[in-house]
């Protein structure tokens, strides 16, 4: 993980396709838990996003990896690692946009339908979670600092 957060990006947090299947009778989309792209622990989604609703998440994660899959309708995730920032805007059911660690996450723009379905790398942890950007940005920072010295 640690030399990751020096990587870009682009490089660290990409669309991933899934492994779909169709036919006259509709599509079939499947993410195995033994695959070689990214292993789950955890499984949860988000629905009924009221209206309103200006955004969700506002996080990062220290140690979580998560996959996300937009099930029905859309939305738009914003990405930063600290230094730069970037829009992905996901609508294909048959992909999924994979956020590593140390990755600050913002999720806006929800179409009314939107059902996303997240697959975490890891079970629950309140002290995984960096919920301040600053705390964030530190944090990545300090891990870069601490690279140098290795």
């Amino acid at each position: 993980m640690e030399l990751s957060v020096t990587l870009p990006l682009k490089e660290r947090c990409k669309i991933i396709p899934l492994s779909r299947h169709r036919d006259e009778r509709g599509c079939l989309t499947v993410l195995e838990s033994n695959n070689d792209r990214f292993s789950y622990e955890r499984v949860f989604w988000i629905h009924d996003v009221p209206h309103f609703t200006q955004q969700r998440g506002g996080h990062a994660h220290r140690t979580c990896k998560e996959l996300l899959i937009p099930v029905s309708g859309s939305l738009t995730v914003e990405l930063s690692n600290g230094q730069e920032t970037a829009d992905f805007h996901l609508s294909d059911a048959s992909s999924g946009l994979l956020i590593p660690e140390y990755i600050w996450c913002r999720l806006y723009n929800f179409s009314e339908n939107f059902v996303g379905l997240c697959f975490a790398s890891q079970s629950y942890d309140p002290a995984g979670y960096i919920h301040r950007y600053e705390d964030f940005v530190q944090e990545v920072q300090l891990i870069k600092q601490q690279m140098k010295f290795i």
